[in-house]
């Protein structure tokens, strides 16, 4: 993906949603993409907000910046 992404010339964001898993996808940042949603939309309300906290919770151990392999870093997105 990050390939395709690099061929087009042009800067792109590139977000991921579902699978494959997190600890796949931090490990290669540069086939998935360098952030992972992590949950449901945030809604206009405080439940919401601290649901997603919630589930972000104990995903820190995929977050990280780049390793200097050239791959990039990764990190979860809430929203």
């Amino acid at each position: 993906m990050q390939a395709g992404i690099d061929a087009s010339g042009r800067k792109i964001f590139y977000s991921t949603e579902a699978s494959p898993p997190l600890d796949i996808i931090s490990k290669r940042p540069d086939l998935y993409g360098n952030t992972h949603r992590v949950g449901h939309d945030i809604m206009a309300d405080w439940h919401s907000v601290l649901s997603m906290v919630d589930i972000a919770s104990n995903l820190h151990e995929w977050a990280h910046n780049d390793t200097g392999d050239g791959r990039g870093g990764f990190f979860n997105d809430l929203e």
